[in-house]
């Protein structure tokens, strides 16, 4: 198996506190960085999310290189994600890989020790149902793969007693549709027959309007 120790990183971008970073492993046994600044102490989050059956390895190291965590606890499929206090300011990098060698796509997401409760959930395909569940003062994003010309369907169905909401973003996290409006509780929020004029992974960000806790389906077709 390839480590960042062992293959020249493939630098990606800056991460951005609370932001949905996403990237593609080209060939097999590519590894990805990423960079951070903290300016104070802190305790950082960090959460990827493969879009199928992957098996992600998180590794984090400070400026000089040394190795602060390594996390690779999550099945395929499934968010791998590294809770770390960090006690110097300072830049760091973020490596991350598939074990496996397989060469799919992933979001990436940086949380700080104050940041909002922003949940990145394993991601899902066309045809599939999620069920999610919403603590209060949460949001929830899910992702998908999709190509350039799909013609989908969005349904996001609450519970009786919540007030849903949701925004769609494409593969450059660019918000391409915004469902937040205010609707009655219990209401299904449809996007119906949108064409997708990219390829890549897509991100539905997941909300109730008052911050309440809230259930909920998510079904996407093409």
């Amino acid at each position: 198996t390839n480590t960042p120790e062992t293959v020249q990183a493939i630098f990606q971008d800056v991460l951005v506190e609370e932001g949905v970073g996403k990237a593609t492993f080209e060939n097999s046994g590519d590894v990805h960085q990423w960079s951070f600044t903290l300016t104070s102490n802190d305790v950082i989050s960090l959460s990827v999310a493969p879009a199928i059956n992957d098996d992600i390895r998180i590794t984090v190291k400070d400026n000089d290189g040394n190795t602060l965590a390594t996390q690779n606890n999550a099945g395929a499929g499934q968010v791998e994600f590294l809770r770390l206090p960090i006690n110097t300011p300072g830049d760091y990098d973020v490596y991350v890989e598939e074990i496996n060698g397989n060469t799919n796509s992933y979001a990436v997401l940086l949380l700080l020790n104050t940041s909002f409760n922003f949940v990145l959930e394993e991601a899902t395909s066309y045809g599939s149902t999620v069920n999610g569940s919403l603590p209060p003062d949460t949001d929830h994003f899910i992702s998908f793969y999709g190509n350039t010309g799909d013609i989908i369907t969005i349904e996001l169905t609450p519970d009786a007693n919540s007030n849903i909401l949701f925004m769609l973003y494409d593969d450059e996290m660019t918000l391409i549709n915004n469902q937040t409006y205010s609707t009655g509780v219990g209401e299904t929020r449809s996007l119906v027959d949108f064409e997708l004029t990219r390829t890549g992974l897509f991100t539905i960000r997941i909300g109730e309007f008052n911050y309440e806790d809230a259930t909920y389906t998510l079904y996407v077709t093409n």
